[in-house]
């Protein structure tokens, strides 16, 4: 329902291999008719968050819930009335505190014990931020037509139009 509200723009932040999660579902976002950014919250913080203005929605990605540079940008957020939704493994986190909506993945332990490196968190957050996509695209009843129109070149782009075209 938040994602649906939004009045501007989905920011989706994340570091590491969560911000390449966050990127692609940014990307997943627009071509499904929905307007998203990638924010890089380091660079957030040397000058990037004019990006972010009122009515945007704001979700992070943070496989602990205590990355230090998405919870550098919570004050300004906070200042421009942005909510946020986190995703993340510890929904009993700081970050998850400071947010209004807390995705908990349900992810126990990483695929590998020796260095519990993001592997079954990310796998997870990218599950749950396409099923996010794909259902606010239905809930908006998005055309054949329109996803065309966000898909012009490439082979997707071709076959698409070729299709609505005809």
């Amino acid at each position: 329902a938040a994602i649906l509200g939004c009045r501007g723009k989905l920011i989706l932040t994340g570091m590491g291999k969560m911000g390449a999660i966050a990127h692609k579902a940014a990307a997943t976002f627009c071509s499904t008719g929905t307007p998203a950014v990638y924010l890089h919250p380091a660079e957030g913080l040397h000058g990037d968050l004019g990006v972010a203005t009122g009515g945007d929605l704001v979700i992070a990605l943070s496989t602990s819930g205590e990355t230090d540079e998405i919870a550098g940008l919570i004050p300004y957020l906070a200042q421009k009335e942005i909510p946020i939704a986190l995703i993340t493994r510890r929904p009993d986190s700081k970050l998850a505190k400071q947010a209004a909506w807390v995705f908990d993945l349900g992810i126990e332990r990483e695929a590998d014990d020796v260095t519990s490196a993001p592997t079954a968190s990310t796998t997870a957050a990218l599950a749950l931020c396409d099923a996010l996509a794909v259902v606010v695209a239905r809930c908006r009843n998005l055309t054949a037509e329109q996803f065309a129109l966000y898909h012009p070149g490439g082979f997707l782009g071709r076959r698409l139009l070729l299709t609505v075209g005809e």
